[in-house]
């Protein structure tokens, strides 16, 4: 543990800036992505929902 310490330590104190320019479309393709993902997961589970209820609605039927 110590060792990794050391090396954590050593890398964070050497490190130089990058001056690296993240524009704005950079986060507008960011935004984008994450709300894509959000999208796709709630549509997953809305039709893996509806499934389940017209599984148990033809269970419920059956046994009437």
């Amino acid at each position: 543990m110590n060792k990794f310490l050391f090396i954590a330590f050593l890398f964070t104190s050497i490190s130089t800036p990058a001056y690296a320019y993240l524009d704005p479309g950079t986060f507008t393709i960011i935004g984008t992505v994450i709300a894509s993902v959000v999208a796709a997961i709630a549509g997953f589970y809305n039709n893996i929902k509806t499934k389940f209820k017209q599984i148990l609605s033809n269970l419920r039927k059956k046994n009437n």
